[in-house]
């Protein structure tokens, strides 16, 4: 028979031995006893059973299952296979009776039946024959940055539905939007909140099947970092996943921590506060949660420059270099070379900003001193010097005004470099030295100030200075006036405009003959200022003007003179004239009133109205007169306005007769 059978025979006095009874074939009818000869009869076949006891996986792409049991006979086109309500096809034997093997299809979970026929006989042992595909398995994930995106995961047996896949966990982190890019092998997901680290543990499942696999967030990237002096301070770095917990984060500058590190746009932007140190190309090391990110060549510290170097002594000693990024300490190599020679056992006095260093003895001037920290190169100077020590005597000081300017300084012992000159005014700078006359002058820019208080002038070259003396101490010039606006006789707001007024704020005050101008004010510092005149009269009225103390009296001032605009006339017998105008003065000036009409001074001037109207007394004439009107000396510079008496009227007349008599007029 072509399956698998197990064979009984009737009860016999015969003996069958065993060999015989493996020789026996599936095709025999009739058994010949080999002792005896007697022909037996056939024996009676029962089937054996079908058992199975085991079978494989299969990843969910489907694949080849070997199922092993017994009872499986050795024809494979007499068996098929079930597992679920999925036929495994193609089924083939491996080993008679006990293994076979089957194609089973696409699908995803476990604890499937599995059924066996041979022709009409099937397994029964259904609780032992469950059958499940492989859980998934991840052999890659694409890194993300820290503030999330989008995951690819690489793998087998991931199910060729996506409904299949529950969610994807990263950290304990939903990894959402799950999609089948490659049925079985690739599916994508979305991390909508960040993380950080490596080997952070994850989870996918396909219909139940779960898996642990480790997923790494893409390490820090520095795109770009601000540069700091060599002492050190506050740098930005900007660049991707950084994360957002400081706790994560370390920044090391070569083995130089960067402290306080603050974020300011979480994962991509930060500040902290770079060590101390110097030179270029320094290395970057920035870990995140672990991951550790070295940057090389990204960070220099900005190089040295130079703004002094003091002179020393002909026969050598200790240059004292000033600028900015010198180094924070000596450990920063630097190198020093002064007049040809390297300057030696170089200290740091003041971090980044002042170092010294020893020479030997030397001579002359315009001498070059350079320069490197950190390999790094500053502009080199050219004024360094050896100097002799002499007396310095300040003789005298030329006076800028309150808006500062150059001054000459002139005395001897200033020596004639003019980097080595430092000039102090009350504790002010004079700035921009420059030798006049090698030894005995030198002019330098005063900043403006206010007033005549007198200071020394302290002049320092190297560490030598000249004693105080009031005898030649400066102050600025006194102010100087070269206009002032005029007003009328009423007063009103006068604008004076000079040199050397001082800033806002000056103490001023301005008289105008005997006049007080009132509420005195700067305008605009050093060279306008304005007052209120009161109401006067006059010409010629000295100006005295005094600001901080410093007076000027050189000016005159004159209210505008007195114009006439109309003159009423009067009887030929006389009477009160009225005169109308401008800048006649106030009441209490009219004593100072002076008129006369055609040489005769009308009297008992009155005010009517100050300033502008007036009356008085005139003899009686007839014609027209030339009228001039002066007020406290301030005559009108012509005879503009005429004066007329009234011209005469005829009221009535007697009759004469008509041989003629002498009549009578009468009128005015």
């Amino acid at each position: 028979m072509n399956d698998a059978t197990s064979t009984t025979h009737q009860p016999t006095s015969a003996s069958i031995s065993s060999s015989s009874w493996s020789s026996l074939s599936s095709t025999s009818s009739i058994i010949t006893s080999t002792t005896t000869g007697i022909l037996l009869p056939p024996p009676v076949v029962v089937p054996l059973p079908v058992i199975v006891s085991g079978v494989s996986s299969v990843d969910t792409s489907g694949g080849v299952v070997t199922v092993t049991g017994s009872g499986f006979g050795h024809d494979a086109s007499a068996l098929s296979v079930m597992v679920g309500d999925s036929i495994c096809g193609s089924v083939t034997i491996v080993s008679n009776n006990v293994s076979l093997s089957c194609m089973m299809g696409s699908g995803s979970g476990r604890a499937y039946y599995v059924r066996v026929w041979r022709n009409n006989t099937v397994n029964n042992n259904d609780t032992n024959t469950f059958f499940a595909y492989n859980p998934p398995r991840v052999f890659n994930a694409t890194a993300t940055p820290t503030q999330g995106g989008s995951v690819t995961i690489y793998g087998r047996s991931f199910g060729g539905q996506v409904a299949l896949l529950e969610p994807i966990f990263i950290g304990g982190l939903l990894c959402d939007n799950v999609r089948m890019v490659v049925p079985h092998t690739v599916v994508s997901c979305f991390i909508f909140t960040g993380g950080a680290g490596r080997n952070v543990s994850a989870t996918i499942n396909v219909a139940g099947l779960e898996s642990t696999f480790y997923f790494n967030y893409s390490p820090p990237q520095i795109n770009s970092i601000t540069r700091t002096g060599t002492s050190g301070g506050l740098t930005v770095i900007v660049g991707s996943s950084f994360g957002s917990d400081i706790n994560s984060l370390s920044i090391l500058f070569a083995s130089r921590a960067c402290t306080d590190i603050t974020i300011i746009t979480p994962d991509t932007a930060l500040s902290c506060m770079a060590p101390p140190g110097s030179g270029a190309n320094v290395t970057i090391t920035m870990t995140v949660a672990g991951q550790e990110k070295n940057t090389l060549s990204m960070f220099s510290y900005y190089p040295p420059t130079l703004t002094r170097a003091r002179p020393v002594p002909y026969n050598g000693g200790w240059v004292v270099i000033e600028g900015d990024n010198l180094g924070h300490d000596p450990s920063a190599n630097i190198r020093v070379i002064a007049a040809g020679q390297t300057c030696s056992n170089v200290q740091v006095n003041i971090p980044s900003q002042q170092i010294q260093c020893y020479i030997g003895p030397g001579q002359g001037g315009g001498l070059t001193v350079s320069l490197q920290v950190g390999g790094q190169v500053a502009p080199s100077l050219h004024n360094f010097f050896f100097w002799n020590a002499t007396a310095i005597v300040v003789n005298h000081a030329t006076q800028p005004s309150t808006a500062g300017g150059i001054i000459t300084v002139s005395g001897s012992g200033f020596d004639n470099n003019a980097t080595a000159v430092s000039v102090t005014i009350n504790n002010r700078p004079c700035t921009n030295v420059a030798i006049v006359s090698p030894s005995t002058s030198f002019t330098c820019m005063m900043p403006g100030g206010n007033g005549g208080a007198r200071s020394p002038v302290k002049v320092v070259i190297v560490d030598r200075s000249n004693a105080n003396d009031e005898n030649t101490a400066f102050s600025y010039r006194a102010p100087s006036i070269s206009y002032i606006s005029p007003v009328g006789t009423g007063g009103g707001l006068v604008t004076i405009s000079g040199d050397s007024f001082g800033t806002v704020g000056s103490t001023v005050t301005v008289r105008v003959g005997s006049f007080a101008c009132a509420s005195p004010s700067i305008v605009q510092p050093h060279t306008i200022l304005s007052c209120t005149l009161q109401p006067g009269v006059g010409r010629n009225l000295a100006v005295n003007l005094t600001i901080s103390g410093q007076s000027n009296t050189s000016r005159v001032y004159s209210y505008i003179q007195p114009s006439i605009s109309a003159i009423t006339s009067i009887p030929t017998q006389g009477g009160v004239v009225t005169i109308t105008g401008s800048n006649f003065g106030p009441s209490s000036f009219v004593s100072s009133l002076s008129i006369l009409i055609g040489g005769i001074l009308c009297r008992n001037v009155t005010m009517l109205v100050p300033h502008t109207s007036l009356s008085c007394q005139y003899v009686s004439g007839s014609g027209t007169r030339t009228v001039s009107l002066s007020v406290a000396s301030s005559p009108l510079l012509a005879s503009i306005t005429s004066f007329s008496y009234t011209a005469p009227f005829v009221t009535s007349t007697t009759r004469a007769s008509t041989s003629g008599s002498r009549i009578t007029i009468m009128g005015g």
